[in-house]
């Protein structure tokens, strides 16, 4: 009897995400509820040397968080290549004789939106007509990316791309990202390399494989993700970026912790300096650091100072968007988004072209 039950239980579920299903891909061509709103949860996967990335070979659609400044829905279209970056066509691994090749390293930031907007695309149009020569700027960020990630994913994948320079992104919640979410999944390769393991039990793979194939597993990491935050309960946006708020810069806590950053970017600056890859570092502002959001709290530099100290000690090139997005914002050009602490499309252009003039400014000093 209970044999039964459990049987017939099973096939009305199963019954139940067939129909789903198939109501969603119906829906699809007329109300996008996938593209609008779900295609976000299949558009990254587990790793087991760098945690996570841009699912390689893959093309989707989705929509930010929050509507921009005209009450509109911005629909973002991502392709992503084998190696996990953001590259309208493929790259070969054997460098093309006469090209330049560039990797741009960050997170969502640097990830970007609209492709034509992202640092990556405008560095590869300026270098173009800069030296009429082939130039290859590949956008390999992936959100939530930190230095150990970088410095992970770099060492392991990246650098056999053979990068003609290297351009890290460095943003304010690294030193959350380093310390909380992923310095107690560090390992070593056995040869005295870092890497940072990913969750990949066969669950974990078959959850990954689901999301990828059917729009209901899609739905259900949606849901999952809103029930169930993935980071616990210290992922919250005060303590991530208390470094630059709330948290004195003289405390043992600050210094342990921004320290353990900072000490994975240098790992990163020295590992291209050894193989003669010149690596520019780079930050950039928040909102919070040009306007304060509560009354008399304005978010400090302190962060930015170390990471400058840092490229300098290192011998490797700095730049701060720092005063570029400030002058953007102070003459009302609407940068950030209104909803989140991104840039808008129109900050990702400022940004992009202030960060791109740098670049090509400081190149005859990389070579």
């Amino acid at each position: 009897m209970l044999r039964r039950i459990l049987l017939k239980l099973s096939l009305s579920c199963l019954l139940v995400l067939l129909f789903s299903e198939a109501v969603l891909r119906i829906q699809e061509p007329y109300w996008n509820l996938m593209k609008l709103h779900f295609n976000v949860y299949a558009q990254f996967v587990t790793h087991p040397e760098w945690d996570h990335w841009l699912r390689p070979s893959s093309n989707f659609e989705y929509r930010f968080s929050g509507d921009n400044h005209e009450g509109q829905q911005e629909i973002f279209r991502y392709r992503v290549d084998r190696y996990g970056c953001r590259y309208p066509t493929d790259v070969s691994l054997d460098k093309p004789l006469g090209t330049m090749r560039v990797i741009v390293m960050g997170d969502s930031f640097t990830q970007g939106y609209y492709y034509q907007d992202t640092v990556a695309a405008a560095l590869e149009r300026k270098l173009q007509a800069k030296l009429g020569s082939r130039v290859e700027v590949l956008n390999c960020a992936s959100s939530s990316y930190s230095p150990l990630l970088h410095y992970a994913r770099f060492t392991r994948q990246l650098v056999h791309l053979s990068p003609d320079a290297v351009i890290v992104n460095v943003d304010l919640n690294d030193v959350y990202d380093d310390y909380w979410r992923y310095r107690s999944r560090v390992g070593t390769d056995g040869e005295g390399g870092l890497l940072v393991r990913g969750p990949l039990s066969r669950w974990r793979a078959f959850v990954e494989w689901s999301k990828e194939h059917f729009y209901v597993a899609r739905v259900l990491a949606g849901a999952r993700s809103l029930l169930m935050p993935s980071h616990g309960a210290q992922d919250d946006p005060k303590v991530i970026f208390s470094y630059h708020s709330t948290l004195p810069i003289a405390s043992e806590k600050w210094r342990e912790e921004v320290d353990y950053c900072l000490s994975n970017l240098s790992r990163l600056i020295r590992f291209c300096q050894q193989r003669s890859i010149p690596i520019l570092v780079t930050t950039y502002p928040y909102q919070a650091q040009l306007v304060a959001k509560e009354p008399d709290v304005l978010w400090h530099r302190e962060f930015e100072k170390k990471v400058r100290a840092l490229s300098e000690s290192e011998g490797t090139l700095f730049y701060s968007a720092f005063d570029d997005m400030a002058k953007a914002f102070q003459t009302g050009r609407d940068i950030f988004l209104p909803s989140d602490t991104h840039y808008s499309p129109e900050g990702q252009r400022v940004w992009a072209e202030a960060l791109s003039n740098n670049f090509v400014k400081q190149w005859r000093g990389m070579e």
